[in-house]
């Protein structure tokens, strides 16, 4: 009977050819595990969502569209008045299409003496599944008129009357791979930074045709400027700007034409005329590309003093407009330059100059001003005979009045240095020559200036 029971137990442990017996007692345990998984996670999620939708779209929408219009007015309202910060507005009428769009038309946006703003239409665009995904709308503005006209009014005032960014906290979100390769102090302080993150209040702003007349402190701009801008993924699609004049501060542009595109060097910049201060650079021209916020200008070029001027630039565009140039220019007449300076009278300059300028803005203020220059072979000479002039490089280089006058009598130079600079509203200039004769530093602090719309 012992000899029986090996030859019994291989027969009994065959599932593999006992397949009608397999399929009665082994797929049964297998498939309730697959099955109810799927349908606790997916079917759920996907009948919940249905729901919700058809709910709202069939039976909410036509509450919305004959029975609400007067509370989606008001929440407009509270909406622009959200972006729009302490303003007054009014609004002709609205058209809802409770699919996809809640069109406003006539809008009326007023803040005190700072600004005016008129919008002929304003759509804002949505779908529902992208609302349940917590994605805001689209907002395009159409046939806009913004005016300002106070002296007292500041740019940064105007600046901070629209928002369109939140501080509204959102949870942090840290995974477990964070998690094991950083500290519990680490990742609590991961969590906190993306808490504070700001948050857009629209996920896309579009306005193809804003026209702007701008008079107040600092700033001086009329024209027109159409620009696309996705905040979610921080990029401007595109900006066109027409300007007849646009001034900040001692810069001044006649007659700009920009049109640049997102990540395409297609796009050009075309000024007739730039004044800086006294300076004065015409035809000034270059290319142009978006690349995520920056606005690069390649290849600019320009004539000033009859000579070209050659450089590049990038500027930030937003949220704070910050801007860096670098030029070179050679051949300069020294004694052309000091003419249109309106020095002619205070120091007499010779020779031809070659150098580069740095540029550098932070919002709407100079950081920084470096113009490095050096003289032909032939060299440069310096004289200075206004006495009030020497009286001040006198008293900032604490020598005395007549061997200050002695140095700038006929002083010859091969290179030199100017440094401006502005902080709390002082301009810091830094003068350094070098020549046969030694070193010349002159300094100077100039209070209560207004360099591209400081005050």
């Amino acid at each position: 009977m012992s000899e029986d029971k090996p030859e019994i137990k291989p027969e009994f442990n065959k599932p593999e050819i006992k397949s009608e017996f397999d399929n009665s007692e082994i797929k049964p345990q297998r498939k309730p595990i697959i099955k109810s998984k799927f349908k606790k996670d997916r079917q759920p999620v996907q009948l919940r969502f249905r729901f919700k939708f058809f709910f709202i779209i069939f039976i909410l929408a036509p509450v919305i569209y004959f029975g609400s219009g007067p509370a989606i007015e008001s929440a407009a309202k509270f909406i622009i008045g959200k972006i729009f910060v302490d303003s007054t507005v009014s609004i002709g009428s609205l058209s809802i299409k409770p699919t996809h769009q809640i069109s406003f038309h006539d809008i009326t946006i007023k803040r005190g003496q700072i600004y005016d703003m008129v919008i002929k239409e304003a759509n804002l665009d949505f779908t529902w599944p992208a609302l349940f995904k917590k994605i805001t709308p689209e907002l395009s503005l159409k046939n806009v008129l913004l005016t300002a006209n106070s002296p007292k009014v500041r740019l940064a005032d105007l600046a901070n009357s629209i928002k369109i960014m939140t501080n509204k906290k959102v949870a942090g979100k840290v995974t477990s791979g964070q998690a094991k390769a950083k500290t519990p102090g680490q990742v609590k302080a991961k969590t906190q930074e993306k808490t504070n993150a700001p948050v857009p209040l629209i996920s896309k702003l579009d306005i193809p045709d804003l026209n702007f007349d701008l008079n107040i402190q600092g700033l001086k701009a009329n024209g027109l400027v159409s620009f696309s801008l996705n905040l979610l993924t921080k990029e401007i699609s595109f900006l066109n700007l027409n300007a007849k004049q646009l001034s900040v501060g001692m810069v001044s542009l006649e007659d700009v034409d920009l049109n640049a595109l997102q990540g395409q060097r297609k796009g050009n910049l075309k000024i007739r005329q730039v004044n800086l201060g006294k300076l004065v650079i015409k035809n000034a021209k270059s290319m142009a590309v978006l690349e995520g916020l920056i606005l690069s200008l390649d290849d600019i070029s320009g004539v000033f003093l009859s000579k070209k001027v050659i450089g590049e630039m990038t500027m930030n565009l937003w949220p704070i407009l910050e801007c860096t140039l670098n030029a070179k220019f050679g051949g300069i007449s020294a004694l052309a330059l000091a003419e249109e300076l309106g020095w002619e009278d205070t120091i007499k300059l010779s020779g031809k100059l070659y150098g580069k300028v740095i540029f550098r803005s932070e919002g709407k203020a100079l950081a920084m001003l470096n113009v490095k220059f050096i003289s032909s072979s032939a060299g440069a000479t310096l004289a200075i005979s206004d006495a009030q002039t020497l009286r001040k490089i006198s008293k900032e280089s604490k020598l005395a009045l007549a061997d200050v006058s002695e140095s700038f009598l006929d002083y010859r130079y091969e290179k030199g240095q100017l440094i401006a600079s502005l902080l709390d509203d002082t301009l810091g200039l830094e003068i350094i020559l070098d020549g046969q004769q030694g070193r010349r530093n002159l300094r100077f602090n100039l209070k209560d200036v207004n360099i591209l719309g400081a005050n």
